[in-house]
């Protein structure tokens, strides 16, 4: 009898110190441990997101992505491309393969020599991994259309004066069935590169939002609504700055000159961030303008171009909500001054385009981020609430 008693005192005693480990940890914000591991690179979970940490230089990580992912990576394919875009949404495969391969074209090499990796460990063929990256400019030959919303409020705006960026990342409502696919992936290179997450799903390696280790802040959103739907092919894709920018520049000074010195090949707005600063550029395919402030401390952007000096009026009517996306956006700026932080921000984010707010049916995922402390939170609507996911735990140190 006593023998049992102190196993259960023992049991008991153990089981304070597990939970009271589990408190410290939430206090310290230790790293949680891995659920898998390969050649340097790890898989974690932050709440029912995949987080993938990769390191080393290009090609290591394709490696350790396409073994950390192999699974999802065939299951997505399945998925998205097989059953949802072939036979659910018509596309043809040919078209698919080709538009996919002529954008890989023109990667540079240290990027291609990521899904080199990612094709000898996942057992995927390149086309099929190709075809996956292309997921959201391929959902154009079959309609799709982009149609996001962006805030960002420091200053006078914000509790402490922090910088708080928000953004809706709105696709076709059928994109919802992916929800449960969106992954993080922190790429943290050797060869001097700004160490990067991207959200998208799997196989994505371009990105449409982006954070770095420096605290810049990227996403786009689509602008032939001020810009026409015209494409030029000699040119390397606009969407793709997201990524290439973030890998190579580490305050938003450098991105202005980067941007300053393109000429896109679709027109887009790209909204940047860092800890003190928010520029929306807006990118036609022959000039560049930098749309600042709406109000010292608040920028908004959505669907159409805002400067001024462009000497438009703005879309005709409302397609998809643009304008008045924006009017509630500015709106709601002006009603939560000097309140914002990322939990109002969350209100703000969440309240739907009927109620007076920017949020639709077409959203697939939304984010905050706070360049000051590297922190992002995500939230898939219908599958995930807000998840809290601090970057420094997953960037490599300098």
């Amino acid at each position: 009898m006593k023998a049992r008693v102190l196993f259960l005192v023992m049991v008991v005693l153990a089981s304070a110190a597990i939970a009271e480990a589990g408190t410290e940890q939430k206090k310290t914000g230790f790293k949680p441990a891995p659920l898998a591991k390969f050649e340097g690179g790890a898989l974690y979970k932050a709440g029912k997101f995949d987080v993938l940490e990769l390191h080393g230089s290009y090609h290591q990580m394709g490696r350790q992505y396409g073994h950390l992912f192999k699974d999802d990576l065939k299951k997505f394919y399945q998925l998205a491309v097989i059953d949802t875009f072939i036979k659910e949404q018509k596309l043809d495969y040919e078209s698919a393969q080709k538009t996919s391969t002529e954008m890989f074209k023109r990667y540079p090499e240290r990027i291609k020599k990521i899904f080199y990796g990612m094709a000898e460990t996942s057992g995927m063929e390149m086309d099929k991994l190709l075809i996956l990256n292309q997921l959201v400019v391929l959902s154009m030959l079959v309609g799709a259309e982009a149609h996001c919303s962006y805030i960002a409020t420091w200053g006078d705006y914000s509790v402490d004066r922090m910088m708080v960026a928000g953004r809706h990342w709105d696709y076709p409502e059928f994109y919802k069935k992916f929800s449960n696919y969106l992954t993080l992936v922190i790429f943290n290179p050797i060869d001097g590169s700004v160490p990067i997450a991207t959200i998208g799903f799997p196989g994505m390696i371009e990105t449409y939002t982006s954070m770095n280790r420096a605290g810049l802040f990227a996403e786009i959103n689509d602008g032939q609504y001020s810009g026409g739907a015209i494409a030029y092919e000699n040119r390397t894709s606009v969407t793709t700055l997201p990524l290439f920018l973030l890998l190579d520049f580490s305050n938003i000074d450098q991105l202005d000159v980067a941007l300053n010195s393109i000429r896109g090949n679709y027109p887009i707005l790209l909204n940047v961030t860092d800890k003190n600063r928010s520029y929306s550029y807006e990118i036609a395919t022959f000039d560049v303008k930098r749309k600042e402030e709406d109000k010292q401390g608040l920028l908004v952007s959505t669907n159409h171009f805002n400067h001024p000096s462009w000497g438009i009026v703005g879309p005709t009517g409302d397609p998809h909500q643009t304008v008045s996306r924006r009017t509630n956006l500015l709106a709601l700026g002006e009603k939560y001054k000097g309140r914002f932080n990322p939990q109002v921000m969350m209100e703000v984010l969440d309240i739907p385009w009927k109620k007076g707010g920017a949020m639709r049916s077409r959203n697939i995922y939304e984010v905050i981020y706070t360049p000051k402390d590297l922190v992002l939170w995500l939230k898939t609507p219908g599958f995930s609430d807000w998840e809290k996911i601090d970057l420094k735990q997953h960037f490599s140190v300098e």
